[in-house]
């Protein structure tokens, strides 16, 4: 009962009146739920939640997990570890950039809140090391997506309950002697796997010195030639010297690693400036439209 009435509180907490965001964190979280009890706990007539379950549906269906409605077992999702993983993380990060209901909280306590009371200082201590050690500072939005995911990681190993990363993912292990030193845990082959890949899909923001940069760029040699190649497209484009501009090649260089780590392995993420975008260029989006 302590349990659930401090879930109740945080819940509220963090979603205000939205009840789509609520349904997606019961389902995600308890994977079954009743709707007389979803009518009860959200206090919403029945046909508000056949509409609201509808729409959770189509979302999580994007996020790779089916939702059933079985007789005298209610909704229920399905789907893999890693699957189920990808989609809270997702719920978590739509809820801190769309609702701004987190207020003046710290990331941190953000994220603890939403997984359970989940204690994060041996995960940022580890992430801490982790930028000592490469000589690297990750962006906001890479921080808060790795904070969240590794804790989410040691969640699940307390759990027994590990995920498998697509079969042709390479596991190389940088990093991994740092995370564990920190966090004091024993990673099984799996978890091992699911770490370095968060680790790798995380953007960085900046190098601390030529040092770390010269030994990212050997270890990234066919990427740092696609940078090359998209900067000269451009600047012949645009008519510009853009060849010789450093931030850029390293910015798009972090970039496109971290992209294309999320997009091969269907790490979902909507892009911080497309309102922007729609607030400020609102006819030309009319009119493109019709084109995607």
């Amino acid at each position: 009962a302590a349990k659930q009435a401090w879930n109740d509180e945080n819940q509220a907490e963090l979603y205000g009146t939205d009840i789509n965001f609520q349904i997606l964190e019961l389902l995600l979280k308890q994977r079954s739920i009743q709707k007389m009890r979803l009518e009860q706990r959200l206090l919403i007539s029945r046909l508000d939640a056949e509409k609201a379950a509808s729409q959770a549906s189509v979302w999580l269906a994007a996020h790779h997990v089916a939702v059933t409605c079985k007789r005298g077992q209610g909704l229920q999702i399905e789907c893999s570890e890693y699957y189920w993983r990808m989609a809270l993380w997702e719920l978590f990060a739509d809820i801190s950039r769309k609702r701004h209901e987190f207020g003046d909280q710290t990331l941190k306590s953000q994220t603890e809140k939403f997984l359970w009371g989940f204690d994060m200082d041996g995960v940022a201590g580890a992430i801490a090391g982790l930028e000592k050690e490469f000589g690297i500072h990750y962006s906001f939005d890479g921080y808060q997506q790795l904070s969240f995911l590794l804790s989410l990681c040691v969640l699940r190993i307390r759990k027994k309950e590990y995920a498998e990363i697509p079969a042709d993912f390479e596991h190389q292990g940088a990093g991994m002697e740092s995370l564990k030193k920190y966090y004091n845990i024993v990673f099984p082959e799996g978890e091992g796997q699911f770490a370095v890949l968060v680790l790798g899909a995380a953007e960085i923001q900046e190098f601390t010195g030529e040092a770390s940069r010269q030994t990212y760029m050997e270890a990234n040699q066919n990427i740092c030639r696609v940078t090359d190649k998209v900067i000269s497209i451009t600047g012949n484009i645009l008519r510009q010297g853009l060849d010789r501009d450093e931030y850029l090649f390293d910015s798009l260089l972090l970039y496109m690693k971290s992209k294309m780590l999320k997009l091969r392995y269907n790490i979902l993420e909507e892009n911080p400036l497309k309102e922007v975008v729609k607030s400020k260029y609102l006819r030309r989006c009319l009119v493109s439209q019709p084109c995607y």
